[in-house]
């Protein structure tokens, strides 16, 4: 649970007692078979067993203030609960179920006591601003979407003053903005839902796609049957028990943390299924790389005497390209030994050059003649590290460079010590980054490649080799005009 919402949580838990300790003096005095407001205005809370003035027993007891208020309770509650589950946008989701939780527990009040009639208006008033801040922030919260969210609070206070302010003075005009309320919960709640649907083809994080799944499955029962029988009741004026469909409500919590569940233990299995296609994939590039450079070493010891016996400029050209062919593939062995090897569980020197060399070597026949692929090594000091794995780092960030250019481009790959520190440099003249993925390219399984053409792990992968390292990544992009990820990383 998070510190910031301990207290809002204490203080609605004193307010809960309070509400039912208040409302049991109420039991076995006669109600005429519904709740008024304070206004004049009757309520929705009541029994079906209500045929007219009845006595309000123990039992009416329990399904008209315990029920709601407890429900309340819980879900507010299940709210801090949440905020520190599932991480992104916290603080509007409890928010939000801090307002449920309050209107619920203040509900029975609201029809019996009057206390606290001001509270109650106001939680429900602000409900729909909780709702559209929570469906802007989840699941990136952007800056962007922080300065969104105001509106939503300032539509909110403003609707708010009427709301108040009419609702003893004049109930009839009270009840049109109780209708506009409503229709602003109801406008939220589709523009949640929307939100919901849209981010199943948005490109992001798989593990975000599946919680959006599993809040979109659940809030169907969990609010559905709530929010008809509110605009059932609100609107409609058709006499429904609120206090009977309350509990339902519970169910969007525990949709929220199945769907939570659920993508912390696939992004688990994919994290653990990845480590075990690396190992796999390293153990037979390795394998390969030593059956192959035996026969190629045979094919090099005997250009030697092929090119003393070879007799003509033909022939001799013939072998000459041969040789080259060779010692091009006993290059790329190389290269492929290089990032196959084994991790190394200590610190050795490395020289980023030859680093950056080795994945340039790999990835020049992917640029296909359309990508430039330009080096800048300068002279700098080696740093300490694992060479395979600062290797495999330098080639996530040239391959994500290389893919970013749809047409012809250009690869810059730049080295150089600046303030003690050795940096490396990938720029390319791509299509860039959006603002709203610079805040999430490093997220495990975020991508913006259509389905099942990217995993998402390269620049997590790369972003986590570096900071073992004790370096630093930072990336700068604008639309249209390409991107640079510039790695820092601490001399020897």
């Amino acid at each position: 649970m998070k510190r910031f919402s301990i207290p809002p949580v204490l203080g609605l838990l004193a307010l809960f007692a309070f509400v039912l300790w208040d409302a049991h003096g109420w039991v076995g005095q006669t109600f005429p078979g519904f709740l008024s407001f304070e206004n004049g205005l009757s309520g929705r809370f009541f029994l079906p067993s209500w045929k007219g003035p009845a006595v309000f027993s123990f039992q009416d007891y329990l399904g008209v203030v315990v029920l709601p208020a407890a429900t309340g309770l819980l879900f507010a509650a299940a709210g801090a609960g949440l905020a520190a589950f599932i991480g992104r946008a916290g603080r509007p989701l409890f928010f939000f179920h801090l307002l449920v939780g309050t209107y619920l527990v203040l509900s029975p009040d609201f029809h019996l006591a009057h206390r606290f009639s001001h509270a109650e208006l106001l939680a429900f008033v602000f409900l729909p601003a909780a709702l559209l801040h929570f469906a802007l922030a989840f699941p990136e919260r952007t800056e962007g979407a922080v300065r969104v969210a105001v509106a939503p609070y300032v539509a909110s206070a403003v609707l708010a003053v009427p709301y108040l302010l009419f609702f003893k003075g004049r109930p009839s005009w009270w009840s049109v903005v109780e209708v506009v309320v409503v229709a602003y919960l109801a406008g939220a709640y589709l523009f949640w839902v929307t939100r919901l649907a849209s981010m199943l083809k948005r490109p992001q994080r798989e593990a975000d796609r599946l919680l959006a799944r599993f809040l979109l499955r659940g809030q169907w029962v969990a609010f559905t049957l709530p929010f008809l029988a509110g605009v059932a009741v609100f609107a409609a004026r058709i006499p429904i028990p609120l206090n009977l469909a309350a509990s339902v409500i519970l169910l969007f919590p525990a949709a929220v943390f199945a769907g939570g569940l659920m993508a912390r233990l696939y992004e688990s299995q994919m994290r653990l299924v990845a480590s075990e296609r690396m190992a796999s994939l390293g153990m037979m590039m390795a394998g390969l790389a030593h059956e192959l450079k035996n026969p190629l070493n045979f094919v090099v010891a005997n250009l030697d005497a092929l090119k003393e016996k070879a007799t003509g400029s033909e022939v001799q050209e013939i072998v000459a390209d041969i040789e080259e062919g060779a010692e091009r593939m006993r290059m790329i062995l190389e290269d492929f030994r290089f990032f196959a090897g084994p991790e190394r569980k200590g610190r050795a020197p490395v020289d980023l050059n030859e680093v950056v060399r080795h994945a340039a070597n790999l990835l020049r026949p992917r640029c296909e003649g359309r990508v430039s692929l330009a080096l800048l090594l300068n002279e700098i000091p080696k740093v300490s590290g694992d060479a395979s794995a600062l290797g495999q780092a330098a080639l996530n960030l040239i391959v994500n460079a290389i893919e970013s250019i749809s047409g012809e481009g250009e690869v810059a790959v730049t080295t150089g010590k600046r303030d003690g520190k050795v940096f490396l440099s990938v720029r390319d003249t791509g299509s860039g980054i959006l603002p709203e993925n610079l805040r999430r390219i490093f997220d495990p399984f975020f991508t913006t490649k259509p389905q099942r053409q990217g995993t998402g792990l390269g620049l997590a992968l790369t972003e986590r080799i570096i900071r073992e390292h004790g370096g630093l990544i930072e990336v700068k992009s604008e639309v249209g005009k390409g991107a640079e990820f510039l790695v820092t990383l601490p001399s020897r």
